[in-house]
């Protein structure tokens, strides 16, 4: 679910952001969102021929982007002493 979640909300910050003012924030936060959504994809469909290490791997690596993603989106709304 998770996987398919970042496949949609991608493509959705893109068209979000176009209304925004651009700055270093956004531009961290609009790469790592990106980035987990373009992983996430090839994950989802490979996870089944993977062997458990490489599940795992690819699942710590998935949680590592959106909590970077996640970071910078806070940060931008909150400020940096969130």
């Amino acid at each position: 679910i998770g996987c398919v979640a970042a496949v949609i909300a991608a493509p959705l910050g893109w068209c979000a952001a176009t209304e925004v003012k651009m700055d270093s924030l956004l531009s961290w936060h609009r790469l790592f969102g990106t980035a987990t959504g373009v992983v996430a994809l090839p994950f989802l469909w490979l996870h089944e021929w993977l062997p458990y290490w490489g599940q795992v791997a690819g699942l710590l690596g998935l949680a590592a982007l959106v909590g970077i993603a996640g970071h910078f989106g806070n940060a931008r709304v909150h400020g940096s002493f969130f």
